[in-house]
């Protein structure tokens, strides 16, 4: 929906601006067990984009005019000149046929017979490093353990994407269910014997090899360090995520990241691992770096908390103005497309639709402005999506003032159509009774030689009464000359009309309101020329300097004079003139 066509919301009102959208990372400290030292290669993203409109939030390609209003007031439409956007919205859909289904889930199968492979070469690697700490050797495997189990963990995410995809289109997932929740069973349990066993004799072969490897501190900087830049890169994404556009993405973006805290939660254990190694060792150094990394871990999963509280307040924000949005776009469609031709005579009833309009947009100001105090809140806490937060809602704010806009000129329309509907039917009347008067006074004042003195006298007091008839038709005759002179034109609205009732001359218009499209613009109370009007909505016009473009047609009035209404005016003097020739 165009801001000034009969387009859909959140199809147009923003501009074609675009966020990138990471694709969901490998998170390597994951409740599977996976490595948490292993640097993550991908950012996790949101999804898919829905329109408001957008958001394509910056770059307006139409506009209605510049506004400067700090608030949505409803009675400072005189100082409203509102920017026509583009739309805040485009909603992406997914269509699939049951093949594309069955593609899908047979993939995800594959991927869990892949995890299976992974885990049952995880559990012979653990295996054979327990063997040699019981032989008093270290283990040889732990790196290729814990990328064993970070891409492990990785296909299942994967898979509980593609169930989650599977299970809203209805299809089949139960096997698939199924298979996820034992690999995770089996994750688990590696987890644990590597929390509960493999620390435990690790921290054995240090006891046994103090002496040999010189010191505890080299095994501790080592495991610290590689903790330290874990955390580091972890605080780092978080900090580097992109915001979604849309309520939808953002969506998308809140349970990718609730799978990314529940990991961040799980690394814990890697911490109560280096503790475990480090059982003995009694050093200030053990203490002081201990202390830091836990320090850095807590301040990372606060950071995690706080960017999805930050997720769902935006969420919340952009919702909210996003459904405001859409509201006012429906108010605004029904009247880009009213017809306000001379087919349309039911000007009550319309007035009583407009009426209702003004105490709904009365009820829905002092909505909009807890709305934007609510957005302006966050914006001033610096929330991290304060731009996109804004983009929303300075395109609320212009799709509001135009919204106005197009109530000023429904009060116009509802003027001139009255007046032109009440001239006619008063036209009909007069022209009635002018009729009537004139074979009145034919019939009556008829006479001869033959006539009597006494119809004679009786003529003469009859006259007198007709004469005070003719007066007040006079009178009516002057009125309804006077009103054909202001009486705008509505035929012409009308796409059905044809040329010859059009008439050879150019019909001019007159703006009713600012409006801009690209960088054309009509300001109030300039003229234009109309081209073509086949569609009821939008005309195409000559504007001011020469320039052709598309306006809507609420927003233009085809004034005064009207040929029909004058030629009529001028009939009625003519006929009252050959009454009182009559007379």
């Amino acid at each position: 929906m165009s801001q000034h066509g009969s387009q859909t919301m959140l199809n147009r009102r923003v501009s074609e601006r675009r966020y990138p959208v990471q694709s969901p990372g490998n998170f390597s400290a994951r409740s599977d067990g996976g490595d948490v030292f292993l640097p993550m290669h991908h950012q996790f993203g949101g999804v898919g984009g829905q329109r408001v409109s957008g958001a394509q939030m910056h770059g307006l390609t139409e506009s209605r005019s510049e506004t400067n209003n700090s608030n949505f007031g409803y009675r400072t439409l005189q100082q409203s000149k509102p920017s026509r956007p583009l739309d805040v919205f485009e909603q992406t859909q997914y269509v699939s046929g049951g093949d594309s289904m069955k593609k899908r889930h047979d993939i995800s199968f594959v991927m869990t017979e892949d995890c299976a492979g992974k885990l049952t070469e995880t559990e012979k690697l653990l295996q054979q490093d327990l063997n040699s700490f019981d032989h008093g050797h270290f283990g040889r495997y732990r790196h290729q353990i814990d990328g064993l189990l970070r891409d492990a963990g990785d296909d299942l995410a994967n898979v509980e994407d593609n169930i989650a995809i599977l299970q809203q289109y209805g299809y089949p997932a139960e096997s698939l269910q199924e298979r996820v929740f034992h690999l995770r069973k089996q994750m688990r349990i590696i987890a644990k014997t590597i929390s509960d066993r493999w620390t435990v004799r690790s921290k054995s072969m240090y006891n046994l090899n103090q002496r040999e490897s010189g010191s505890w501190d080299e095994g501790l900087s080592r495991s610290t360090n590689e903790l330290f830049t874990w955390i580091k890169q972890q605080k780092g994404l978080l900090d580097s995520q992109e915001w979604g556009v849309d309520a939808t993405s953002v969506e998308q973006q809140m349970n990718n990241h609730r799978r990314h805290h529940k990991s961040l939660e799980d690394a814990r254990w890697k911490i109560d691992k280096i503790k475990s190694e480090q059982h003995d060792n009694h050093s200030s150094n053990y203490k002081e770096a201990i202390e830091a990394i836990e320090n850095e871990y807590e301040s990372m999963m606060k950071a995690s908390g706080d960017r999805f509280d930050q997720m769902r307040k935006f969420q919340d924000i952009i919702q909210a103005t996003s459904n405001e949005i859409m509201w006012i776009n429906d108010r605004e469609e029904e009247e880009l497309v009213f017809d306000w031709s001379d087919k349309n005579t039911n000007m009550i009833q319309k007035q009583e639709a407009f009426s209702m309009l003004m105490s709904q947009l009365e009820e829905k100001e002092k909505q909009l402005n807890r709305l934007k105090q609510d957005g302006d809140q966050l914006v001033a806490n610096n929330h991290p999506a304060s731009d996109k937060i804004e983009a929303y809602i300075d395109t609320l704010q212009t799709q509001w003032s135009w919204i106005l806009q197009l109530t000023k000129c429904i009060e116009v329309h509802l003027k001139e159509n009255s007046n032109y509907f009440q001239f006619f039917e008063d036209a009909q009347v007069t022209e009635s009774s002018l009729k009537k008067m004139q074979d009145s006074l034919r019939k009556k004042y008829i006479c001869d030689r033959s006539t009597s003195l006494q119809q004679l006298e009786k003529m003469i007091a009859e006259s007198e009464k007709d004469k005070e008839k003719i007066h007040e038709y006079k009178r009516q005759v002057s009125n309804l000359v006077n009103k054909s002179k202001k009486i705008v034109q509505l035929k012409p609205r009308n796409p059905s009309t044809g040329l010859e009732q059009r008439g050879p001359n150019q019909i001019i218009l007159k703006a009713l309101c600012d409006y801009k499209q690209d960088q054309r613009a009509v300001q109030r109370g300039n003229e234009c020329i109309l081209l073509n009007n086949s569609q009821r909505s939008k005309w195409r016009v000559i504007g001011p300097g020469g320039m052709e473009m598309e306006v809507p047609s609420i927003c233009l009035l085809i004034p005064p004079p009207n040929p029909g209404a004058i030629d009529l005016a001028s009939k009625y003097e003519a006929m009252l003139h050959d009454s009182l020739h009559i007379f």
